[in-house]
C-alpha cells in the first residue's frame, strides 16, 4: 500500500479535498496516481476494473484550453465523475505526463484518507485532443477561470457523443497491488475522541448497512472543525430513550443538528437506475427533514436538553445557542434545486434554521472551514441565499466563493 511504502505522501493526500494527485516515486522517477474520491467512485472503479479520462477542449476568448474529466461508469449515460480544470502549473504538468503512460500504478483513497485499493493499469489513448493535433494552451489559475472551467466541463460532458467516448483515454486494471477486501480500523485519538465513539472507527468499502458507517464518517468530518467534546453521534432523548439526532455539534453560538441518510454501497445499489437513485434521495430528504424539525422543536423553551450518550446522561446547556439543522443525504441533483429550496423553506416556516447538503459537499465544507463559527456562518449564508433567491446554489461553487472572501483558499481541484 502506498502509505505504508511512502508514509510521507499522506500529508499531501490530507490536503487534497477530492481529486487527482500525481506522486513522483523516488526509486523509479515515474509518476503514480492517487485518487481521492467518495466510496461510490472507488467501488465502481473496483467493479468495472477501470475508468476513463476525457480530455476536454474548452473554448475561451483567448483560445482553446483543456479540462479533464475522470468518469466511473456506475451508469452508462450519467457516470460518477471527477472534474479537473487544467492550468499552467506543476500539477497539470504531472497529469499530462501520466496521461502519456502506457502503464500506471493507481491508489484509491476516500475523504478520510483511508487507502482502499491499488492497481497497476494499462492506459490507452483512443485519440484525445492531446494526440490529435488540436491546438490548445494553458492559462494561469484564477478563481473565475476555475469556475468557468467547471461549468464548461459540466456542459461538454453532458453533451458528449459516442465519438467522444471512443476518443477517451481508457484505464484498465490488470494487476492488484495489494489486497482490497479490507476492514479498516482507525484508532487515531484525534479522530475517535467524540462523544458516542467507542474509541475506534471501523469502516468497509462495501456497506450493506450504511447508517452507522456514515454517522461515524460525519463525526470524523466534524472533528476537523469542532473539538471532540463538542461532537456527538446518536444522542438519545433522556425522557424517551429515542434518538434525538444522528449527529450533534456544539459551538459557542449554535447547536448543529445533523440528520443523515445514506444508501448501501454495493454492486446492486450502484447499478440501480438514475431514476431509482433520485427517488431514494427524495425519500431520504423527506424523512431527514421531518426528523430534523422534530429535534429542533424539542429544544424550544429549554435552557438545557437532557440527552443520553453511551448510556450516560448528558445535560447540554442551550442558553443563547441557536439550533441549526443540516440534513445530509447521499446525493443532490442539479435539476432538483426547487425541492431543496422547499425543504429549507419548510424549516423556515417552522421557525427553524437549516440547510440541505449531500455528503460530498458536507465533507468539502468541513475540509475548508476549520473554525466552528466560520462553518456556521457559511451554512447560514447558504440558507439565506436559498431563501432570498428561490434557487439552491451549486454547493461547491458556493463554497469556493465563500472561501475566496477573506482567505487565500484555492478553488478545490477535482470536485466530484
Amino acid at each position: 500500500m502506498l502509505t505504508i511504502l511512502y508514509p510521507e505522501v499522506l500529508q499531501d493526500i490530507r490536503l487534497l479535498p477530492h481529486g487527482l494527485l500525481p506522486i513522483r516515486r523516488k526509486d523509479t522517477d515515474a509518476l503514480a496516481l492517487a485518487i481521492k474520491a467518495p466510496k461510490e467512485i472507488i467501488l465502481t472503479a473496483k467493479i468495472k476494473k477501470g475508468f476513463k479520462f476525457y480530455v476536454v477542449p474548452l473554448a475561451t476568448n483567448l483560445g482553446t484550453t483543456l479540462g479533464l474529466v475522470a468518469a466511473f461508469f456506475d451508469d452508462e449515460d450519467e457516470p460518477l465523475v471527477i472534474k479537473t480544470p487544467m492550468f499552467d502549473d506543476d500539477l497539470v504538468g504531472d497529469l499530462r505526463e501520466i496521461l502519456s503512460y502506457e502503464k500506471l500504478d493507481i491508489y484509491f483513497f476516500d475523504e478520510h484518507c483511508r487507502e482502499w485499493m491499488s492497481w497497476r493499469a494499462n492506459v490507452r489513448d483512443g485519440g484525445s485532443c492531446l494526440t490529435d493535433g488540436t491546438t490548445w494552451r494553458l492559462f494561469e489559475f484564477t478563481e473565475s477561470r476555475a469556475q468557468a472551467a467547471f461549468k464548461g466541463l459540466d456542459h461538454w460532458f453532458a453533451l458528449r457523443s459516442a465519438r467522444d467516448d471512443e476518443r477517451a483515454i481508457s484505464v484498465t486494471f490488470v494487476e492488484e497491488l495489494a489486497p482490497s477486501d479490507l476492514l479498516i480500523v482507525d484508532l487515531d485519538p484525534m479522530g475517535v475522541d467524540y462523544l458516542g465513539s467507542d474509541g475506534a472507527n471501523r469502516s468497509e468499502l462495501v456497506r450493506e448497512r450504511p447508517g452507522p458507517y456514515q454517522e461515524r464518517d460525519i463525526a470524523t468530518a466534524l472533528r476537523r472543525t469542532f473539538s471532540g467534546e463538542q461532537v456527538a453521534i446518536n444522542p438519545l432523548r433522556a425522557d424517551t430513550n429515542k434518538e434525538f439526532s444522528d449527529g450533534l455539534a456544539v459551538s459557542h453560538k449554535h447547536l448543529l443538528i445533523i440528520q443523515a441518510k445514506d444508501s448501501p454501497n454495493t454492486e446492486l445499489s450502484l447499478s440501480r437506475s438514475l431514476q431509482r437513485k433520485r427517488k431514494a434521495s427524495g425519500a431520504h430528504l423527506e424523512k431527514g427533514l421531518r426528523q430534523a424539525i422534530g429535534a429542533a422543536k424539542h429544544l424550544r423553551g429549554r435552557d438545557t436538553v437532557e440527552l443520553r450518550i453511551d448510556g450516560e446522561r448528558v445535560d447540554l446547556p442551550i442558553g443563547a445557542r441557536e439550533p441549526f439543522c443540516a440534513v445530509v443525504v447521499k446525493e443532490l441533483f442539479a435539476d432538483e434545486g426547487a425541492s431543496y429550496v422547499a425543504a429549507v423553506q419548510t424549516m423556515a416556516n417552522e421557525g427553524i434554521r437549516g440547510v440541505v447538503l449531500d455528503y460530498p459537499a458536507f465533507h468539502a465544507f468541513t475540509h475548508w472551514l476549520r473554525e466552528a463559527e466560520l462553518l456556521m456562518t457559511a451554512l447560514e449564508d447558504l440558507q439565506a441565499t436559498a431563501l432570498a433567491t428561490g434557487r439552491y446554489p451549486d454547493l461547491h461553487t458556493f463554497l469556493a466563493n465563500f472561501t475566496a472572501f477573506g482567505s487565500q483558499a484555492r478553488y478545490p481541484y477535482g470536485v466530484p
